[in-house]
């Protein structure tokens, strides 16, 4: 009896040590696991800042470019209502109001994270919540303003950009910008979608450096 008690007890201190050793494997692979997506949020993480860093500088600059091309604007549309102008003011003026200054966000990064089903991967909720808001909606309104201003231009100031570029034309001369002054409400609409554009860049540049800071936080905790 005493000698089938010491087996017994023999059989349950292997057991205990197989369970032991198969729980430490498991814990150690488990930690190399938590380790390597660690790893991978970390380098995810980097690159949204690298491209919300050069979004936000951008925006900025592109806000002065559709700035500029708005003063030029204005300009234009003051003259044309003047009798006193002249026509190379006009057509000077006119070059710079078909001026892009299109920018859209750097979005390397999380597009790279999101078509690899790798979202999941950002394991504080909220910020992958506020990342993707970031650029699935709050840029689109961006993204609208550009195309808009794109389409007028295409429609209605290339057409007479491309007439009045010879700066020797006689007809350009005779025509003394008719068309310009029949279409007036053209360039008020296009004061006005510059002027969208600038406060649409600005805010742009606004709410990417708030998204910004967040996942510089979130960097901090590595």
């Amino acid at each position: 009896m005493a000698g089938a008690k010491l087996k017994w007890r023999e059989y349950l201190i292997e057991l205990l040590v197989v369970i032991i050793g198969i729980s430490i494997a498991f814990s150690i692979e488990n930690y190399a696991a938590n380790r390597k997506e660690k790893g991978e949020e970390l380098l995810h993480l980097k690159g949204i800042v690298d491209d919300l860093e050069t979004d936000a500088r951008v925006f900025e600059e592109f806000a002065g470019y559709t700035e500029n091309t708005l003063k030029y604007t204005r300009r234009f549309n003051e003259l044309i209502r003047e009798n006193n102008r002249t026509h190379d003011s006009l057509n000077f003026l006119l070059l710079r109001t078909g001026w892009i200054s299109n920018y859209e966000p750097r979005d390397i990064s999380y597009n790279s994270l999101k078509t690899s089903g790798g979202l999941d991967k950002l394991s504080n909720f909220e910020l992958r919540r506020k990342i993707v808001y970031h650029y699935e909606h709050k840029v689109n309104d961006v993204f609208f303003q550009n195309e808009l201003h794109k389409r007028n231009l295409d429609t209605y100031i290339t057409p007479l950009l491309l007439k009045y570029s010879d700066f020797t034309s006689r007809q350009r001369l005779e025509a003394d910008f008719f068309d310009v002054r029949e279409n007036s409400n053209i360039f008020s609409s296009l004061e006005g979608q510059l002027s969208n554009k600038v406060d649409n860049y600005r805010q742009a540049a606004k709410f990417t450096k708030e998204i910004l800071e967040l996942v510089k936080a979130e960097l901090s905790n590595f």
